[in-house]
């Protein structure tokens, strides 16, 4: 009798110690597998992987990890945008400009200046404006603007496209530059003939010396045109009106190019002083 009171006695201790067990077991929640402050995230869940299945485990990331309401998500650059053409220049687009042209994806940052004729292959009438047509396209080139003796600008390829009037060169030891220039500038022809020594490459000083004098270097109207056209193009893409962005072909390419020359008047349009 005694010993079944006894057992009773036990059964009812052992039923209430397991749910005063149960009880605290509750109140302390599940098991937390915190990662040392130094340990790769890879880790907590390593640990995650490798828990029994009738576990309950959670994995806690460090703190340089976890998200918070500081966290910035950075922009990215938006495009650079482009237009067709100057609104002081008339559409004048080379028939071939589009072989003759790369798309543009590189913001524009330069201008590029240089002259131009048909005086080798015409010398009576070198600045007809659809002979340079040819003219360029003969030498397999392009350029985004032209001026002529009177002061008017034609847009032979649009601000959009990269004409081919840089070529090969270097520029303020910007490796983007090399051999690029024509992504990041405009090209800007004017229609004239150098000295006798910028035109010694082209031709001879007996033939240089039968040129009418009023064909050799630049009019007052070329200079008018061409500062406002300046004027449009930095404010339209931001580019900084000085000599580090405004350049010569021969500045870009020494060894090889030697326009606009010296008789461009470089002060008249883009002041130094």
């Amino acid at each position: 009798m005694r010993i079944k009171a006894f057992r009773r006695a036990a059964a009812c201790f052992i039923c209430l110690f397991g749910l005063l067990f149960a009880s605290a077991c509750a109140a302390a929640g599940p098991t937390v597998v915190q990662p040392s402050s130094g340990a790769p995230i890879e880790t907590a869940f390593e640990t995650l992987s490798s828990a029994s299945p009738d576990e309950t485990t959670f994995v806690t990331p460090p703190a340089s990890e976890t998200p918070t309401s500081e966290t910035t998500v950075e922009s990215e650059t938006p495009a650079p945008s482009y237009r067709d053409l100057s609104p002081l220049s008339s559409e004048h687009y080379m028939p071939s400009f589009e072989e003759l042209s790369y798309e543009r994806s590189e913001p524009v940052e330069y201008i590029m200046l240089h002259f131009s004729s048909n005086v080798l292959g015409k010398p009576e009438d070198p600045y007809n404006i659809e002979d340079m047509v040819g003219v360029y396209a003969g030498w397999e080139s392009s350029t985004n603007y032209v001026i002529d003796r009177e002061g008017n600008i034609y847009c032979f390829v649009p601000e959009y496209r990269c004409a081919w009037h840089a070529g090969k060169g270097a520029w303020k030891d910007d490796e983007r530059l090399t051999d690029r220039m024509n992504f990041y500038s405009i090209g800007i022809e004017l229609l004239a003939i150098g000295s006798q020594k910028d035109m010694s490459i082209y031709m001879s000083s007996r033939r240089y010396k039968k040129i009418p004098q009023e064909y050799i270097g630049y009019t007052d109207a070329q200079y008018e045109a061409l500062s406002a056209l300046l004027d449009d193009l930095c404010a339209a893409y931001g580019i900084p009106a000085d000599r580090d962005h405004i350049i010569g072909h021969e500045e870009y390419a020494p060894d090889r190019k030697n326009d606009p020359g010296e008789l461009f008047d470089w002060q008249r349009v883009v002041p130094t002083e």
